[in-house]
């Protein structure tokens, strides 16, 4: 930043505003709300179960972003709100849940600066589906924009390096290449493995590599008790154990 304005200092601390509003917005579901029509204030809170003068004051602020309009005490969305933010609609950004997922986690960077790690108490398997249904959300369109493929994949230490991967950039790659020989497994430093849990890959991509790993794959982390196969009864048996075990941890 070059200029000493304070005035644009000002500006930049305030921003967050702005999509802190938007966020609020999404989370409550305001833009559904107004999806099949214009609404007053009160019909909107009525729908999304949240109290009406303060519905009525966010509304306003969504006016003032040009995500709704209004006109004669009545609310509508405006076009970027009509076309990416109405849940059920082609173009809905559902992912913008794990935006709202992403202003906690920084909301926690000071005292992560001081402490010189993370200091969020919830595990990532712990944040139930809401969450991770958002978080599959922003991946799809993550990848949708910028890669061929999704894979899920975990941290390894003991297998082969022939068989594991490493990422790159953001993306996953080959932890050796074909043309050259494979080093030890005890001394890899960190590797990946694509567990079996979520492989998505654009038709396009797929048919002309032949591959679920195209060289623009982004990889998702799961934790290793994530992946599990469920082939028989006794796989069933083994998961439902898991989930009782872990649903206790949650209680004690």
């Amino acid at each position: 930043m070059k200029s000493t304005d304070p005035d644009e200092l000002f500006e930049l601390s305030r921003r967050f505003m702005a999509s802190r509003v938007l966020l609020s917005g999404f989370e409550l579901g305001v833009f559904t709300a107004l999806g099949h029509g214009p609404r007053t204030s009160a019909q909107v809170a009525a729908t999304v179960k949240a109290d009406a003068r303060a519905t009525d004051r966010l509304l306003d602020a969504l006016v003032v972003l040009g995500l709704l309009r209004k006109s004669a005490g009545r609310f509508s969305n405006g076009p970027a709100a009509a076309r990416r933010l109405v849940a059920g609609r082609p173009g809905y950004m559902a992912g913008l849940g794990h935006s709202a997922s992403l202003w906690r986690t920084w909301s926690t960077l000071t005292e992560s600066v001081r402490q010189g790690r993370g200091v969020l108490k919830e595990p990532v398997g712990r944040r139930g589906a809401a969450w991770f249904a958002s978080f599959i959300a922003a991946m799809h369109e993550r990848a949708r924009q910028t890669a061929d493929a999704v894979v899920s994949v975990g941290e390894v230490h003991l297998e082969h390096p022939s068989i594991v991967k490493r990422i790159v950039d953001g993306r996953l790659e080959p932890y050796v290449r074909e043309d050259t020989r494979a080093i030890r497994r005890q001394d890899l430093d960190t590797a990946y493995f694509p567990f079996g849990v979520v492989y998505l890959s654009k038709v396009s991509s797929l048919r002309q590599t032949k591959s679920f790993y195209p060289k623009r794959t982004v990889p998702i982390m799961i934790e290793r008790w994530q992946d599990y196969e469920i082939d028989d009864i006794y796989d069933f048996v083994c998961v439902g154990a898991i989930l009782d075990y872990r649903q206790k941890e949650k209680t004690t």
